[in-house]
């Protein structure tokens, strides 16, 4: 082992979401300066991104359920004497502790994207927050992504807390309105026709169904609007079904999973975030960064990091008449909503940086 730390990173995530892409910026930035690998399922969209840029992986055939992962991610550690072990998901962070324990790795981090509190029911919820009070039984370090999941985490009791929001790069000014034509076409999209575009994985806790539903009212009152959604998850046929029952398979589309969400969100006039609780997202952020106005829930991370009618329209959740009015001010007062999207990209710009973001990470790693 060298004086200079080692970095193991472990994602056991099966989805892509959020949280991924951080792994993914994370490992790119340690790229180059030190060792560094990140343990990931195989074949999982992770870790076939990771190897598409040609960052180092550590794919595990085994289920992130079978406990005898623990043991190949602790011959990882040993092997490649990583000094640091930096844990993503719930799964993530119980084996990583167990193994990083028994191989007595200096530094033990868990970096956490949401609160498991709020995001999870019935016995998820249970065994997540388990694991995160077995994490601070053992005195790991937390990076939480908000100040939501930061005041989350000292409820639990853990004491070494990092706040560590996610950055992302700020795109050139005057891009968006090149692309705007361009993917509208590609999806059948009229340069008249007001485009809400929604970005998460589809699960209850991002509430795509109350948004469904806020369209559905919309086009009844008459309003001349489409909807993308753009993600995977197990929620997929129960929207569709709802979608189905409500005559808006013309409006509302589940557009899947995609890798090019930063590009296709300009041809939007509005980005709708109904989620029930939420960290920091990194498609909020990107929404902000292209300048458009934001339509959100007021909770989590979104009510930290948003104020409402200056840098958003935020509404309560579950709150189908709320995301109607939010949606039809944003129809209605153009200029104001302009506004409101300028001042979301200045907020982005100044504080949500990838620069920023890289810069705690290297110390809190110990690499500054």
């Amino acid at each position: 082992m060298t004086d200079k730390p080692s970095v193991l990173i472990i994602a056991l995530s099966l989805r892509f979401g959020g949280a991924e892409v951080r792994v993914i910026e994370t490992a790119a930035l340690l790229h180059g300066k030190c060792q560094y690998g990140v343990v990931t399922l195989k074949d999982t969209p992770l870790q076939q991104k990771l190897q598409e840029r040609g960052l180092n992986t550590f794919p595990l055939s085994q289920s992130k359920a079978n406990p005898f992962i623990l043991f190949s991610i602790y011959n990882i550690i040993k092997k490649g004497g990583f000094s640091v072990v930096d844990a993503h998901n719930p799964q993530s962070q119980l084996w990583g502790l167990l193994a990083a324990l028994f191989a007595r790795t200096p530094l033990i981090i868990c970096t956490v994207h949401s609160s498991y509190g709020h995001t999870e029911k019935g016995i998820r919820k249970v065994l997540y927050e388990l694991i995160l009070k077995l994490n601070i039984v053992f005195d790991t370090a937390f990076l939480s992504v908000s100040e939501a999941v930061s005041i989350y985490l000292t409820g639990l009791g853990a004491r070494r807390i990092t706040l560590s929001p996610n950055g992302i790069s700020i795109p050139e000014t005057g891009r968006a309105g090149a692309l705007r034509e361009k993917h509208r076409a590609a999806f059948g999209l009229s340069k008249d026709d007001f485009v809400i575009i929604s970005v998460g994985r589809l699960e209850p806790v991002k509430g795509h169904v109350y948004l469904i539903e806020a369209v559905s009212e919309l086009r009844k009152a008459g309003k001349s609007v489409k909807c993308l959604i753009i993600g995977e998850g197990r929620y997929e046929e129960t929207l569709k079904e709802r979608i189905t029952a409500l005559g808006m398979a013309n409006e509302i589309r589940l557009v899947g999973f995609r890798t090019d969400v930063e590009a296709l969100l300009p041809m939007a006039d509005v980005f709708c975030m109904p989620s029930l609780s939420e960290g920091l997202p990194y498609a909020l952020l990107e929404a902000c960064a292209v300048g458009l106005p934001i339509v959100a829930s007021g909770v989590g991370g979104i009510a930290h990091f948003l104020k409402n009618m200056e840098t958003a329209v935020l509404v309560k959740p579950e709150n189908v008449p709320g995301l109607v009015e939010g949606i039809r001010y944003v129809m209605e007062k153009p200029q104001e909503s302009k506004h409101m999207g300028m001042a979301g990209y200045a907020l982005v710009k100044n504080r949500f940086s990838i620069e920023s973001m890289h810069r705690l990470m290297l110390e809190v790693y110990g690499l500054s």
